[in-house]
C-alpha cells in the first residue's frame, strides 16, 4: 500500500490493520517506494500520487502485480488542452514556487481541499501539517515535480491485470472524471465511485470503501 502526496502511510488507516488477517500488508508512504519484483503474487493498493506510482511500476515491469486498487487516482495530474480532467498546471507550479518559502501554508491550503467537501478542524489541520513537514520540504517538492512531469495515458493499455478504481464525486485534487479515463483505457478495470465524497476517500467513506476493496480482493 501507498499512500499520497504529503501523508506518511498512517494515511491509509485502518486498511492495513483490516486486511492483515488474509494478506502480508506493507503499507509505506510515496517517498519509501521502492517496489522490486516479487517472488510471490503480489496486490498493489495506491492513493492519488501513490497509485500513480504503481500504474507506472506496473508499465514499466509488467507483472509485478496481480491486483490494483487504485484511489482518487489519475494517469496525468495536470490538465492539458487534450486531458481537460487533471489538476490545473499553474496551481500546481504555485504550489511548487511557495513550498520553499512558505510551506505550512502551502500544505494548510492543500489538506483543506483534500478534505472538502467536510471541513477540518484546526487541531487536525495542525496535526497534519505537522506530520508532512517531517518528510521535509526537500522530499515534499520532489513529489510535487514527479506529479508535475508524469504522464501514463500512453502505457494503460499494458495494465492488463484486475483494477478497482474509487473516486469520490466532490474530489478537488483529482477530478472524478480522471477515474473515468482510467475505467476506459485500463482494459480490466472497474470503478466505483461516491456522491459527496472528496479526495480524502478512505476518511470520509467510512467502512464503505473497504468493504469494495474486501470483496474485490476475494
Amino acid at each position: 500500500m501507498v499512500s499520497g502526496w504529503a501523508h506518511t502511510e498512517e494515511a491509509l488507516s485502518p486498511l492495513p490493520d483490516l486486511l492483515k488477517a488474509d494478506y502480508q500488508v506493507d503499507a509505506i508512504s510515496l517517498r519509501k517506494l521502492d517496489i522490486a519484483q516479487a517472488d510471490a503474487p503480489r496486490i498493489g493498493i495506491g492513493w492519488s500520487a501513490g497509485a500513480i506510482a504503481l500504474i507506472e511500476t506496473e508499465i514499466r515491469q509488467p507483472g509485478t502485480f496481480t491486483k490494483l486498487v487504485l484511489i482518487s487516482a489519475t494517469s496525468c495530474f495536470c490538465r492539458t488542452s487534450g486531458y481537460r480532467c487533471g489538476f490545473p498546471e499553474r496551481s500546481l507550479e504555485a504550489m511548487i514556487a511557495d513550498l520553499s518559502s512558505e510551506p505550512e501554508t502551502v500544505l494548510s491550503a492543500f489538506f483543506m481541499n483534500a478534505a472538502f467537501p467536510l471541513s477540518i478542524s484546526a487541531d487536525a489541520l495542525s496535526a497534519k501539517v505537522d506530520s508532512a513537514m517531517q518528510i521535509g520540504v526537500a522530499r515534499l517538492l520532489d513529489g510535487l515535480r514527479y506529479l508535475k512531469s508524469t504522464d501514463l495515458r500512453e502505457g494503460l493499455a499494458r495494465v492488463n491485470i484486475p483494477t478497482l478504481l474509487l473516486h469520490g464525486e466532490s474530489d478537488r485534487i483529482i477530478p472524478c472524471d480522471a477515474s473515468r479515463f482510467l475505467e476506459k483505457h485500463l482494459p480490466r478495470s472497474r470503478r466505483v465511485t461516491y456522491e459527496d465524497i472528496g479526495h480524502d476517500l478512505l476518511a470520509q467513506t467510512g467502512p464503505r470503501a473497504i468493504a469494495a476493496i474486501s470483496a474485490f480482493l476475494r
